[in-house]
Parts: structure tokens; C-alpha cells; sequence
């Protein structure tokens, strides 16, 4: 029972890796919740609830795993919430939407190259 959870949440990460899944977000989740209710009709709702928890578990492991790791930005330096997830740069600039600010700070901490999401941000000139 479990197996199988930890098979799909690696093939999951594996099927996503490279593609942008904004477009198709909803129907991926369509897809997990008819998942659930028929794991929840042929075995138990408790197995159901116990294989998804599995299932989010790996997946959420193995995205970390990737991106903090074997991701090709990796080097780069930068903030560790920035490295996880594009809401960390969300987050900033709604807190204070001043993006150019905080690029210069960070570029003070980290040095030329900061990885601020998926792609590093190259150096800033105060004389723009």
C-alpha cells in the first residue's frame, strides 16, 4: 500500500520536473482528489488518507531534493526560501514591493550572482 504512494509521488516529481505545470495546476489536482475518493471506495478512507499522506510526503521530498541539490542552480548563493519556492520572492515584494532594494541587498550578502527562484539574478548597476 505504501509501495505504491512512494512510486507515484517519485514518478510525479519525475513527469514535472522540466515542464511548466501552471496552465494544467487544476486539472492535476483533479486528478489527485478522483485518486483519493477511489482509494477511499476499494480499500478503506483511512488507507486513502494514509497513501496520499504518503504520496504528498515523497513528492514534497523529492521536489526539496532536487531544487536545494541537484537542481543546475544550485551554486548559486542566495536565500534558502528562494532556492525552495517562487512564493519566497512573492511574499518579499508584497511585504515591500520595492524588488530593487532587496536585489541590491541581497547582492551585499551574496555577492554578483544571487539566486532569487529558479533563474540567478545577475548583477545590478546603481547607475541605471
Amino acid at each position: 500500500m505504501l509501495l505504491p504512494s512512494v512510486l507515484a509521488g517519485l514518478a510525479t516529481n519525475l513527469l514535472i520536473l522540466h515542464r511548466e505545470i501552471d496552465f494544467i495546476v487544476l486539472h492535476l489536482l483533479g486528478l489527485y482528489l478522483v485518486a483519493i475518493v477511489v482509494l477511499a471506495y476499494v480499500l478503506t478512507p483511512l488507507a486513502a488518507l494514509i497513501c496520499a499522506a504518503c504520496y504528498n510526503a515523497t513528492l514534497t521530498t523529492s521536489i526539496l531534493t532536487h531544487r536545494l541539490l541537484l537542481h543546475r542552480l544550485c551554486r548559486f548563493p542566495g536565500p534558502l526560501g528562494a532556492k525552495v519556492s517562487k512564493l519566497w520572492l512573492m511574499f518579499q515584494t508584497w511585504k515591500k514591493p520595492q524588488m530593487h532594494l532587496l536585489t541590491d541587498k541581497l547582492h551585499k550578502e551574496h555577492g554578483d550572482f544571487v539566486r532569487v527562484g529558479m533563474i540567478p539574478q545577475p548583477p545590478t548597476s546603481s547607475r541605471c
